[in-house]
């Protein structure tokens, strides 16, 4: 098992829930993404995010009726991004759509008080998975999601500022709901906005998450221990049953990993292929039979990686697809791109493949078995545990050994 880097994303936001409904305001002070190295092709690109407020759990939120959401608000540019971003503290009372990150939110439902955030550069979304739950506070808090960046998240600093309304007919509520709600240059005075505030943070509806919303990608981790750890824990959380699996989604969340790190290293999508697939899952499906270790089809007609978890309970479905993606992509640190070391191969060679740029296509196999221990090996767990093997074959194949080859596939980001 391998493991792959993760971007975090700081942010501070302030958010205030406080009534039936309201309007509310994401303000961003601060975030810190990617690095000067990594910018260089997109440096003139802009950061651009998403935010959704919903009054349930979900993964695409989006998508859900249970959301609203302000999409493609805009940041500032790579190049200005570098080291971090950095917008004026009079945002949390400016209304300027031109010098603050803002995202507003008119007549939210006072239940929608969980707040998904998703980052994108340049069209290429970077928060992974995608769509992330940070917390929903009333104070100018830190936080991070994991993205596909070098340092494996995204840094944030921001808050949520809520108002009050409850859809009075009257004219004088018609009048505050037009001040509170229109952009007059001159409203509100700081003043004004810190006296609020005082009334609300009196008043907010603290949102206690459970366990698993409060715990993020950002515990992937860096090295294979991190990721196993990682591992367990999501399993004892979700305390998922093999007949519960998403293979779906696994298959999903891990092309979608592929080629979001591939796209930092000047690589094309890869096209998921059913016939690569079909070949994949059928040695899967013979490693798990046999309860055997990994060990690569004799049949080389694709490149492929591999990746083996076992244990009493298994994760879900999107933890073990982001958790195999960056086992593959960690390899990659500290990898010389101007260099090639063919003794070096069984080190990176999850890495190179997975961002080998004449590559086009893959397929996944997944297979869940229960050991029987019948076929004793240091490999594998004791009897009565899941085993879960996954192969991912990729056409045409990566890991040509000529230094021609290596210095023209894999490329650095």
């Amino acid at each position: 098992m391998s493991a792959t880097p993760v971007a975090s994303l700081t942010l501070l936001l302030l958010l205030t829930v406080v009534s039936a409904h309201q309007n509310v305001d994401v303000v961003i002070f601060k975030y810190e993404a990617l690095g000067s190295a990594e910018t260089d092709a997109v440096k003139n690109s802009f950061y651009s995010f998403s935010f959704c407020l919903c009054s349930q759990p979900c993964s695409e939120p989006d998508r859900s009726s249970y959301c609203t959401c302000q999409s493609n608000i805009q940041g500032k540019s790579a190049a200005q991004s570098v080291p971090r971003a950095i917008f004026s503290s009079s945002c949390a009372y400016s209304l300027s759509s031109t010098k603050c990150l803002r995202a507003r939110f008119q007549s939210v439902a006072d239940e929608q008080n969980l707040l998904y955030i998703k980052a994108e550069l340049d069209s290429r979304v970077l928060s992974s998975p995608s769509w992330q739950l940070i917390p929903n506070s009333p104070r100018k808090i830190n936080s991070k999601i994991t993205a596909f960046t070098r340092s494996g998240d995204i840094r944030l600093n921001y808050m949520t500022i809520s108002s009050k309304f409850t859809g009075r007919s009257s004219s004088a509520a018609k009048s505050a709901t037009l001040r509170d709600y229109t952009d007059f240059s001159n409203y509100p005075k700081r003043s004004t906005y810190m006296k609020r505030l005082t009334k609300l943070k009196k008043n907010v509806k603290k949102v206690k998450l459970p366990f698993s919303m409060e715990s993020t990608r950002a515990n992937i981790g860096n090295t294979l221990d991190q990721i196993r750890n990682y591992l367990v824990n999501d399993a004892r959380t979700e305390n998922v049953v093999p007949s519960d699996f998403d293979f779906a989604a696994f298959r999903r969340t891990l092309t979608d990993s592929h080629n979001r790190y591939r796209s930092l290293h000047g690589a094309g999508p890869l096209d998921y292929d059913l016939s690569i697939e079909r070949s994949a899952q059928q040695w899967a499906d013979q490693l798990a039979n046999q309860e055997a270790c990994l060990k690569h089809d004799p049949m080389r007609r694709y490149g492929e990686n591999l990746f083996f978890f076992g244990g009493s309970v298994i994760p879900s479905a999107e933890a073990t697809a982001e958790s195999v993606a960056k086992s593959f992509y960690i390899e990659g640190n500290g990898y010389n791109y101007h260099d090639f070391r063919p003794r070096d191969i069984h080190r990176v060679g999850h890495f190179t493949q997975m961002i080998w740029k004449s590559t086009k296509n893959l397929g996944i196999g997944v297979a869940i078995r229960k050991s029987t221990g019948l076929r004793g090996s240091a490999c594998l767990p004791r009897k009565g545990m899941h085993l879960i093997y996954v192969v991912v074959k990729y056409d045409p194949p990566g890991n040509v050994l000529s230094r021609e080859h290596f210095l023209t596939n894999v490329l650095s980001g």
